[in-house]
Parts: C-alpha cells; sequence; structure tokens
C-alpha cells in the first residue's frame, strides 16, 4: 500500500513543495530517499538572488510527464538545466538515467546561452560533480562502460564542494556557476 505525504519547507523566500510517495512501513520509523534529500538540500544551496525553479517531478509516470530536468537556474546571462542523481558506490549506471533527458539536454545545450548537465552525488565517498550534456551524452550512446565511474569524473567534471552542516548538505555552486 502506497501513501503520499506533502512536505513545505520555506527559506529565504522560498517555497519548496514536495510530494512524496512513500511505502508503508510496519513498524518502522520512515526513512526519506536519500535521491529526493540530496534534491532538496542542492536547493536549499542556491545562492538567494538567483531565479531557480525546481520542475514537477513525477517519478510515479502520471499522465506520461516527462521533464528534461529537475531544475532550471538563471544567473545573468546564462541558464543552467540540472538534472540531480545521488547513487551509492563508486559509479552511477546508465540505467539511473531516463534516455529522454540525456537526449532532451544535449539538444539543449546547443542553444547559445544554455548550460545544461547532470550532477552527480557519490554517496559513500560524499563527493558531487557537475558534468555537461555533451559530455554525458558521448559517453553515454559511444563509451565502452555501461555507468560513470569516480576516477573518470574527477578528471573530466567539475567538482562541487559539500559541507555537513550536522545532518544536511549545502554545497558550494561557485565552480559550478563559473565553469
Amino acid at each position: 500500500m502506497k501513501n503520499y505525504h506533502i512536505e513545505i519547507q520555506q527559506e529565504r523566500g522560498r517555497v519548496l513543495i514536495s510530494i512524496i510517495a512513500t511505502k508503508e512501513n510496519k513498524g518502522k520509523g520512515k526513512k526519506q530517499n536519500a535521491g529526493k534529500q540530496f534534491e532538496r538540500d542542492f536547493y536549499a544551496s542556491v545562492p538567494a538572488d538567483l531565479f531557480f525553479y525546481r520542475l514537477k517531478d513525477d517519478s510515479l509516470g502520471y499522465l506520461n510527464v516527462k521533464n528534461p530536468c529537475d531544475f532550471i537556474l538563471y544567473k545573468y546571462p546564462t541558464i543552467y538545466l540540472f538534472e540531480l542523481k545521488s547513487h551509492k558506490g563508486k559509479s552511477i549506471p546508465f540505467s539511473a538515467l531516463q534516455p529522454f533527458q540525456v537526449e532532451s539536454l544535449y539538444q539543449y545545450s546547443k542553444v547559445d546561452g544554455v548550460k545544461a548537465g547532470f550532477v552527480f552525488n557519490f554517496r559513500d565517498v560524499n563527493e558531487t560533480y557537475f558534468v555537461d550534456a555533451v559530455t554525458v551524452y558521448q559517453f553515454y550512446h559511444v563509451g565502452e562502460r555501461k555507468s560513470f565511474f569516480l576516477e573518470w569524473a574527477k578528471e573530466n567534471w567539475v567538482f562541487i564542494p559539500q559541507k555537513l552542516k550536522r545532518t544536511r548538505y549545502q554545497y558550494d555552486l561557485y565552480n559550478l556557476l563559473n565553469y
């Protein structure tokens, strides 16, 4: 049986509303989805003076809604399109990505003034990287592997520093917005 709950967070004048589907755990405490928590932490890390919008995430596939990304951010003169992925281990399998998103972000990245890509969070090592959509597209279609691995990320991607503040992370987006 599935239950739904709504989370509303307000920080620095912004409101983030999440509708989350959870399975009922009899006798156990509610466990938060690590990927959704990563998205909330990332959202809370964006400087207040930037335009930032979180697209409705319909992971249940209701009405066949397909979003090209999770977030849209605008910092003059560039618009950023980000798909966020958090995964255990030292690699992120291709199966964690939606082919529609790989294709869409690749096409959008060809437009002047648009930077599109993926923000990959490797939870086991507490490291986060941005990789542009062109690099993802090429590696996804031509690469000899079936996953994005941490060592390659360190050599080819933009590192996003993160700080643990008690139980949640804060991300320093300076590198990402100035690459």
